[in-house]
């Protein structure tokens, strides 16, 4: 959600100097929602900005919906960051709160306890908080090896536990979990730069030698959606456009905003990106991005 923000704040941050209105103690969260309010005081006060209002109105909505569940599951400040190149990674902790909701007696929130009872963890016997849950949530997986016939002896906890997050060059995103992955996969319309194709693949580990993946299957609706029923072998692929299924709630507010964005990006005020530290894996993508377009020639070749 981050990139999405700062994508629309940037052509404003010329005019309003918004960039003065963040405090330096604040949170990387509070810090982007504070810059999208400080974009929204001064496009009222300028009025005619209609195409700028409804993004940035779309914008505060999906951070204050989004924010409101995830914060509540896992540390969005104390999030790893590394740079390979023109690839990238993030190592985000779940099970955790964001330290901003973390009460005095650090007592599981309700949303955490919630997420905690879809996976089958057993909360009523979890004597700690939730500075030693990661590591009880950790241990919990690897008791159920026998019943579940997964192996996850090669893991460590924070792997059982974190989301491990990948970006290939140019347009492969994988997220690493102990029980399944997902990968996506980003890939542009053949005549209209404003459109693309999303492809989204979830891959569950299943016991060794069995090809059958329940339903729901080491995941939750927070996040994908994953459908009712039971995949035998290799799935059917389903095509549909945005808006005429769930992929999620996760997936669905993030690509809620993507039409205002794109239109954002044709923007007269648009003047380039403003990224912050915190969002260094996108400022590396467009160096690198750039690099390619612009010391390799392009060669198409007629297809046979």
């Amino acid at each position: 959600t981050g990139r999405v923000i700062l994508l629309l704040a940037g052509d404003l941050s010329a005019k309003a100097n918004v960039g003065e209105a963040v405090a330096p103690v604040m949170t990387e969260h509070d810090k982007l929602l504070a810059t999208v309010q400080a974009a929204d005081g001064f496009r009222r006060q300028v009025g005619g900005f209609d195409a700028l209002n409804r993004q940035l109105d779309t914008v505060q909505a999906l951070v204050s919906n989004l924010a409101a569940r995830l914060e509540y599951l896992a540390d969005d400040v104390n999030v790893q960051m590394d740079l390979y190149g023109p690839h990238s990674r993030f190592i985000a902790p779940m099970y955790i709160p964001s330290p901003r909701k973390i009460g005095e007696d650090k007592a599981l929130n309700p949303t955490m306890v919630e997420y905690l009872k879809s996976e089958g963890f057993p909360v009523e016997s979890f004597e700690g908080d939730v500075t030693n849950l990661r590591g009880a949530v950790a241990a919990h997986k690897r008791s159920m090896t026998n019943e579940n016939g997964l192996d996850f002896s090669k893991l460590t906890d924070d792997q059982l536990t974190a989301d491990y997050h990948y970006n290939v060059f140019p347009n492969i995103t994988f997220n690493l979990f102990g029980e399944q992955m997902w990968m996506f996969r980003h890939r542009p319309h053949p005549t209209d730069p404003d459109k693309m194709y999303f492809d989204r693949m979830i891959f569950n580990r299943v016991p060794k030698g069995e090809a059958t993946a329940g339903a729901k299957a080491g995941a939750v609706d927070l996040f994908v959606e994953l459908g009712d029923g039971s995949i035998d072998g290799r799935p059917e692929h389903n095509f549909y456009r945005y808006g005429e299924q769930s992929s999620g709630l996760l997936l669905d507010q993030d690509a809620s905003c993507l039409a205002g964005v794109q239109k954002g990006l044709h923007s007269r005020g648009m003047r380039g990106l403003w990224i912050s530290h915190h969002e260094r894996r996108i400022r590396n993508f467009h160096f690198w991005w750039e690099k390619y377009m612009s010391e390799q020639p392009l060669t198409l070749k007629s297809v046979e």
